[in-house]
């Protein structure tokens, strides 16, 4: 990633695709980690001694809502993280689109 010492372009077709690849990485290895962290967490007695007994679909609701929460907790830095490279992918590949502009108009 960075940009070439050649050009001195930040704007650069590998660049745009880097940061893509960053961003797809860090999502894909998000949803791994967070599909891991449900399904250890699904089956934990804690949840359940919390729960009120008012009925099956209250308590597989419960453990369903506590267990993605937990989930999501610990997972959202990370989440963040890939929102940001997405935002930078996005700001790149328009910075080139301009770039690209300005150099048939000159």
């Amino acid at each position: 990633m960075g940009y070439t010492t050649r050009e001195k372009n930040l704007f650069t077709k590998e660049n745009i695709r880097n940061l893509k690849k960053c961003a797809i990485a860090i999502v894909l290895y998000t949803v791994c980690v967070l599909c891991l962290k449900f399904f250890e967490n699904w089956g934990d007695i804690e949840i359940l001694e919390r729960y009120d007994g008012k009925g099956p679909f209250y308590e597989f609701g419960f453990v369903l809502g506590h267990t993605i929460g937990e989930a999501l907790r610990s997972q959202m830095p990370l989440i963040l993280l890939a929102l940001f490279f997405f935002m930078l992918w996005e700001l790149a590949n328009d910075g080139y689109q301009l770039k690209q502009e300005h150099d048939l108009t000159i």
